[in-house]
Formats: C-alpha cells, structure tokens, sequence
C-alpha cells in the first residue's frame, strides 16, 4: 500500500513554539520540518520505551529473540524507505534535466523573440510595414 500523507493542525502555547522555531532554526529546518522530526523523535523514545518494559522480566533468550523481531521490522522499514528515496532521487534528475531543457528553450524563444523586435524596429524606421 501506497504511504498517504495527512495534514494535522494542533494548537500549542506561545512559547512553546517559540522554543521550536528557535530549535528549527538553529538547525536549518522549516517550523513543518522540526515539529515532524519531533514527532517522529517522540514516538521512537515512546516505542523504545514500550520494548524496554516488555522485555524487562524476560529471559535473556527472549529478550534477544524479541529484540530480533524488532531489528527484521526496522530493517524492513528502512528498505522501503532506502528505496523510495532512490525512487524520489531518480524523479529529481529527471526533473532536472527537463528543467534545464526548458531554460534553454527559454532562453532560445527569448533571443528569437527579441530579434524579430528588432527586425520590426528596423522595418519600422524604414518606413516599411511590419508583418502581421
């Protein structure tokens, strides 16, 4: 299944987000980009947390196997996310390079156009009627 993004809204107190945009900005991050990190920080203390406490009573064997299951699922995770960043990196080279073929076709049009304003000044001090 495709991931699908979805926007939430939360109210926080003044000083609150002060104290992330001054996080975010010392960082080089958007407001959007720290509160994201945050909240991804935040459930990963909360996760490592939950694990900690289920495998506190158990046998180290347990433990281990647990903690095996856990590595195979984040290993998992990182593998799609390894290849959607390979996927977006692609996307980005192509745009690029069509974005670059648009500029030279720009600039192309932009020197045709301003020759033929030229050519109609020309024709125009000459007395001659421009085309069209």
């Amino acid at each position: 299944m495709e991931p699908a993004l979805v926007r939430i809204g939360t109210e926080l107190l003044e000083e609150t987000y002060e104290s992330l945009a001054a996080m975010a900005r010392a960082r080089g991050w958007t407001i959007e980009e720290a509160a994201r990190i945050m909240i991804h920080e935040g459930m990963a203390s909360i996760i490592a947390e939950e694990t900690r406490q289920k495998i506190e009573g158990l046998p180290d064997a347990e433990k281990v196997v647990h903690l095996l299951r856990q590595l195979k699922d984040v290993e998992a995770d990182y593998a799609s996310l390894k290849f959607q960043n390979f996927t977006f990196m692609q996307d980005n080279k192509i745009l690029q390079m069509n974005l670059t073929g648009y500029k030279c076709k720009a600039e192309s049009l932009e020197t045709f156009v301003n020759e033929l304003k030229k050519e109609m000044a020309r024709l125009k001090t000459a007395g001659q009627p421009a085309p069209g």
